[in-house]
């Protein structure tokens, strides 16, 4: 049986290789035996012939393209217009040569990453300088601007992953955008720059030493976690929402209505700031996962499995956090390992 309607030709950039995408709409709904070709503009050549089900679709791969094709035959689920996809992954310059607007394709990927890359960065040194300039004018406590540096500025960055491609370098170009501000913490930290005001902003005492612990574990934390995991996996995601979020409201809760309501095993935590943190990373971590799921990047199929098992690793992170231990490891080190490592078992 024939495939009626007409065939287009897209192309994608995916996991380092152009994606040749032929869409074929349809109208049968008997077993087809549709044609994975590859178009170089002016004739279709055919790969190979599969026999499908009306709810499958092969993926056809080469090291040598329109040779020897393998098919990786998949279901899917039937889509509005009754359409087949059959895609065809080839090598950059294969697709380059036999595809025109394979060209076209990476130039708008690498634009899209660079545009990301210089918003990210900039945004991300303003954002500082604006808590920098309210803490000089007094605006904010000290103690309560350097949180909400840590809270905001982490959040701001997770949500910027969303700008960049699906290339497979654009997780290390995302996970460099904190490194930039680590330089900047080590020039005020070791007194290559002086500025007051930026210092107070995200110390706690307005010691520039202070700048080369906490914080500067802070956004190598963000960078190791950003280039490990990215934005596919939800142990990353949780590990930087509650050393980002979840850590975060633990200080500014903690401070604000703990009171004398001290752990029996930290007289330095409160109740009440564990109780913010493990709330804090179970709704960071979840939000950032619906959206990245919203965004294609994740595909939650157990929604109630997935918040359960963020609250047993934000559980664990809590635990961690109040420890003491923070004398001999930062919270900022202990959060997101204790994460990660809870992740890997319910995640």
């Amino acid at each position: 049986m024939s495939v009626a309607g007409s065939l287009t030709t897209q192309a994608r950039f995916v996991s380092g290789h152009i994606v040749l995408t032929r869409r074929a709409t349809r109208r049968a709904t008997r077993p087809l035996i549709p044609r994975a070709a590859a178009e170089d503009g002016r004739a279709v050549r055919a790969c190979s012939r599969t026999k499908l089900s009306p709810h499958q679709a092969c993926v056809y791969t080469s090291s040598s393209f329109g040779l020897r094709c393998t098919p990786n035959c998949v279901p899917f689920a039937r889509e509005p217009r009754g359409t087949i996809q059959i895609s065809k992954a080839v090598s950059t310059s294969h697709a380059m040569q036999v595809f025109p607007s394979a060209t076209a394709v990476l130039q708008s990927v690498l634009m899209q990453d660079l545009a990301a890359y210089v918003f990210s960065t900039i945004g991300s040194l303003l954002w500082v300088y604006m808590f920098r300039e309210l803490t000089r004018r007094q605006m904010f406590d000290q103690k309560l601007s350097r949180k909400l540096v840590h809270i905001t500025s982490g959040t701001l960055f997770i949500l910027s992953w969303v700008l960049y491609s699906p290339a497979p370098y654009a997780r290390y170009l995302a996970a460099s955008v904190p490194l930039i501000n680590g330089i900047r913490l080590v020039t005020l930290g070791t007194g290559l720059v002086r500025d007051d005001n930026a210092v107070n902003s995200i110390s706690r005492e307005g010691n520039p030493r202070e700048l080369l612990g906490g914080p500067l574990y802070y956004v190598f934390a963000m960078s190791a976690v950003t280039a490990m995991f990215w934005r596919e996996s939800a142990i990353g995601i949780a590990a930087l929402s509650l050393m980002c979020g979840g850590d975060g409201l633990a200080d500014i809760v903690g401070r604000r209505y703990g009171g004398k309501h001290k752990l029996p095993w930290n007289k330095s935590k409160t109740w009440a700031g564990s109780i913010a943190m493990f709330i804090g990373g179970v709704i960071f971590t979840v939000g950032f996962t619906f959206i990245f799921q919203h965004f294609g990047y994740m595909n939650v199929q157990d929604p109630i499995g997935m918040v359960r098992g963020v609250a047993i690793v934000s559980l664990i992170a809590t635990i961690v956090e109040s420890l003491p231990i923070n004398k001999l490891i930062d919270d900022n080190i202990s959060v997101p390992i204790g994460a990660i490592l809870a992740g890997l078992f319910f995640l």
